[in-house]
């Protein structure tokens, strides 16, 4: 079995970055690591270009991973949060250590 790495990427809508926090570590961080999701990283883009925040989650196969992305719940978390950003980006890539795009 492979790893598989999921990686979003977005920037933080200005109008909402309170209840955006709020729900990154209330909801959505919670709830993925619930759903079998480890947070390996997030990075925070300060200069320069590219996405302002980077998030990698990891699952102990890729299977796995597209069960939980195609859950309802899943479906729901990620609608929830496309609410408190813009530039929404996500794919999944066999996992690697380390920083990957």
């Amino acid at each position: 079995m492979t790893p598989a790495k999921l990686l979003i990427t977005y920037d933080i809508s200005e109008e909402v970055s309170n209840e955006y926090r709020q729900f990154i570590l209330e909801k959505f961080l919670p709830k993925a690591q619930e759903m079998g999701l480890v947070i390996v990283g997030v990075w925070y883009t300060a200069y320069g270009e590219g996405p302002e925040r980077h998030t990698e989650l990891v699952t102990q196969d890729e299977d796995t991973m597209w069960q939980i992305l195609h859950s309802p719940e899943w479906k729901e978390l990620e609608e929830e949060l496309k609410k408190y950003v813009i530039s929404f980006g996500r794919k999944v890539v066999p996992y690697r250590q380390g920083f990957q795009l």
